[in-house]
């Protein structure tokens, strides 16, 4: 299988090319800079200047980019409409590595938890452009996408779990709602080998105590 990794260079993205790597996958570091990595390949180029040609010919791209300055968020969205644009009607999975702040808290599907009154205000915008980024992708037709949400607490810190659990949009009952970055990498790569029965999905991923 054949992997390329958006932003392997991030917190996040190096560990998901550790990982892709260690399962034996056919691993390709994708970033704007050059840095050393542990995948096989590298192409140095940026998200928006990546092609068809570039993309098409991997069986799962996974986007860990991150967008963090005030003037950068909207690329949480434009970045993923490019993505969709470049893997239409191709048999490419893409993998988003997404937020936590747009999973829903109820059953009724009515409230998001970025929306809620305890949400912190300072996150609110980096939730609510990531939100953006979901919503375009669920307008996309003819592009295999699956967005992967981590818990409320998700961080290099958080203590390693025993077990990741798997849901759905809905936030799951788990305390603490936690996961590390690094359970969060094992846990989406152990997805590929299963990823369409995924297909234009939201899921989650929280670790179990």
């Amino acid at each position: 299988m054949k992997i390329a990794i958006i932003g392997a260079n991030g917190k996040v993205g190096s560990l998901v090319v550790e990982q892709s790597v260690a399962k034996g996958y056919d691993t390709t570091a994708i970033m704007r800079s050059s840095k050393e990595t542990p995948a096989q390949h590298t192409l140095i180029k940026d998200v928006f200047e990546l092609t068809r040609e570039d993309l098409s010919s991997f069986d799962i791209v996974v986007s860990a980019l991150a967008f963090w300055q005030a003037d950068t968020l909207i690329h949480h969205k434009t970045a993923l409409e490019h993505l969709s644009a470049v893997l239409k009607n191709s048999a490419t999975h893409l993998v988003v590595v997404g937020g936590a702040g747009s999973m829903y808290i109820n059953e009724t599907r009515s409230l998001q938890l970025k929306d809620t009154e305890s949400f912190p205000p300072e996150f609110k915008p980096l939730a609510s452009a990531m939100s953006e980024g979901l919503d375009a992708l669920r307008k996309t037709s003819n592009v295999n996408w699956v967005y992967v949400s981590p818990a409320i607490d998700f961080d290099v810190d958080v203590p390693t779990s025993n077990e990741v659990l798997i849901g759905g949009e809905v936030l799951m009952d788990v305390n603490p709602n936690q996961i590390s970055y690094k359970d969060y990498a094992v846990a989406l790569v152990s997805l590929f080998e299963s990823i369409k029965k995924y297909n234009q999905q939201r899921i989650s991923l929280v670790g179990k105590q």
